[in-house]
């Protein structure tokens, strides 16, 4: 990378307490009844992934080879904790069986292939979208069973794991530019092209992992935030930015506009070029005044200086003039 671009990451790790949601159990006399509620007391946010997104639930029965059923859940909006989100039909407990549950959200993801043995598969071919804005998570499937009748009923947790990358992209302009009167608009746009967009994944498995699908470079160019596919880039498949719609100016004058040469990100920037699953980078660029746009030319093509020198007097020697 060009020694006028600088690079600040921030990472944050997988935050599984942003998506602790829970299927609770709620007893009715004789009948007990399987309702779903999250915890939302306990958590910073309250819905199955980022984007407040209904969730699927599949559940089966211990040693059967079918769905005891599969729904999706509406999640409520109330945050007391006797809340209860919203299923299509009402679910029992079959008596003290044990009985395991799958989920993943957003519910709207088709799964590619559910194969109800014991145990079971759901997998699911994922494809990000062009917006790269969706949140994918999937819960760790837990096995629990019904209260005996009279019994007290305890909380089935299901806790939401992240299963992309998010990115967060920010531009600066370095102190040295900003000491000398010059100032960057807010409403450019990263563009980011990495070289995977797809895998395949387990939503039955307990700790789920990628199959990276085909290479097939793809571009984001719509925002300054993507969630895309965990990856490991590389000088071939590799990963590029570029900053676009970029305004620079100093005083009321328009300096420049227009979009920054494009580069590649490299293991100094990223730990092993490699974006991790479920990891959260900030990423912030500055640039200084050996810039150069997309056309290969310097934006700041030097400074701008003076120098000055005195010329010497004339000097006029007048001699022998008379006094009137």
């Amino acid at each position: 990378m060009k020694k006028y671009l600088s690079l600040v990451i921030i990472l944050f790790f997988a935050i599984t307490s942003c998506s602790d949601n829970t299927i609770s159990e709620i007893n009715r006399n004789t009948n007990q009844k399987i309702g779903f509620n999250t915890m939302r007391h306990k958590v910073a946010t309250r819905y199955a992934n980022d984007n407040q997104s209904n969730y699927q639930v599949y559940a089966q029965i211990e040693n059967a080879t079918g769905w005891y059923f599969n729904t999706t859940v509406t999640p409520t909006a109330s945050t007391s904790t006797t809340a209860v989100d919203t299923t299509s039909n009402t679910y029992y407990w079959p008596g003290t069986k044990d009985v395991t549950f799958y989920a993943y959200a957003p519910s709207t993801i088709s799964s590619s292939m559910i194969n109800a043995t014991s145990p079971p598969t759901i997998t699911i071919d994922y494809t990000v979208k062009t917006e790269a804005n969706i949140d994918f998570t999937i819960a760790t499937p837990v096995t629990q069973s019904g209260p005996a009748t009279g019994g007290t009923n305890t909380p089935v947790p299901l806790v939401f794991k992240h299963m992309l990358t998010k990115l967060d992209f920010r531009l600066d302009l370095s102190s040295d530019l900003i000491n000398d009167g010059y100032a960057l608009n807010t409403d450019y746009i990263t563009a980011i092209t990495v070289p995977y967009n797809s895998g395949t994944i387990e939503v039955s498995s307990d700790n789920p992992t990628w199959t990276m699908g085909d290479v097939n470079s793809t571009t984001y160019a719509s925002d300054n935030f993507y969630i895309i596919m965990p990856q490991t880039f590389s000088e071939t498949d590799s990963c590029s930015l570029q900053f676009q719609d970029v305004v620079i100016t100093r005083g009321s004058a328009v300096f420049f506009s227009g979009s920054i040469k494009s580069f590649k990100l490299t293991s100094t920037e990223i730990a092993n070029s490699t974006f991790l699953q479920g990891h959260h980078y900030d990423i912030v660029v500055t640039i200084s005044s050996g810039i150069e746009d997309n056309t290969d030319a310097p934006i700041f093509n030097g400074e701008i200086s003076f120098k000055s020198s005195l010329a010497a007097w004339v000097v006029e020697n007048l001699a022998d003039i008379a006094q009137p």
